[in-house]
């Protein structure tokens, strides 16, 4: 009897996957992960794209639920240098969780990380999925709560979930796209811009990160930073919510 439950909550995730399928909206899909991880005593999903280089939190999160001032505070704080449970998952290809992390020799800088995590969001344990994948490049889901069931099956569920979730929300981001949103790349620019540099501005007034930018347009992150402020620079602005309000007086991207 002890074992139909379990096995109730493999077939339910079958079927949320199923039905997932249909959504088109990528807030739309990962809330109902939530929903369905949140009653096994998961209630917090993360997901992150390995960024090259020494990336902050926010540019290699895809997405989260986690506070920007827990974000700002994390880095500001130096723990993003210090993520064992990063490390980990580079060196893994199984599944682990947050106690298997902290059972291993860790630094004091690391230790600290992990506390923080605990301190700040209440979250006890939690399950992280490594995963490899030469087109997407290495990412993370994490599924994480205050009570979380640490059952061999509940694992098994979250891992399936885990791959279902990165591989799709990738497709969603590059799908969800308004058909007029690109501006005409044969367009002629009268402020400078590059044709690379408008499509990365329409997407920001859109409200895309750099990140999500990078995704639609196969660009790194860092890239499309780099363009983003090539932008301002030219536009002679501060912000990119002023780039994006000048590129449309000019008519350089298309207003919304």
């Amino acid at each position: 009897m002890a074992r139909e439950v379990p096995m109730s909550i493999v077939r339910a995730a079958i079927g949320l996957i199923k039905e997932m399928e249909s959504v088109r909206n990528p807030g739309e899909f990962l809330g109902g992960i939530r929903l369905f991880t949140k009653d096994l005593g998961f209630e917090h999903l993360t997901v992150m794209r390995k960024q090259a280089g020494e990336p902050t939190l926010k540019s290699s999160l895809i997405s989260s639920d986690v506070s920007e001032s827990f974000i700002a505070d994390f880095e500001r704080l130096g723990h993003h240098l210090h993520n064992p449970i990063v490390a980990h998952a580079e060196r893994s290809v199984a599944p682990f969780t947050a106690t298997e992390v902290r059972s291993r020799r860790l630094t004091s800088r690391e230790h600290d990380m992990l506390d923080y995590i605990h301190e700040e969001t209440g979250l006890r344990d939690g399950l992280i999925v490594p995963l490899k994948d030469a087109e997407l490049g290495d990412g993370i889901v994490m599924f994480a709560g205050a009570k979380p069931k640490n059952d061999p099956l509940v694992h098994s569920v979250l891992n399936m979930l885990g791959h279902c979730v990165y591989g799709h929300i990738h497709d969603l981001i590059r799908a969800y796209v308004p058909a007029a949103a690109a501006p005409d790349s044969a367009q002629s620019s009268v402020d400078g811009l590059t044709p690379r540099e408008r499509e990365c501005l329409q997407w920001v007034a859109r409200g895309k990160t750099d990140f999500e930018i990078g995704i639609i347009l196969g660009i790194s992150a860092r890239t499309a930073r780099f363009h983003i402020e090539n932008s301002k620079r030219k536009l002679g602005v501060a912000s990119r919510v002023q780039a994006v309000t000048a590129a449309m007086k000019t008519g350089s991207i298309a207003a919304l």
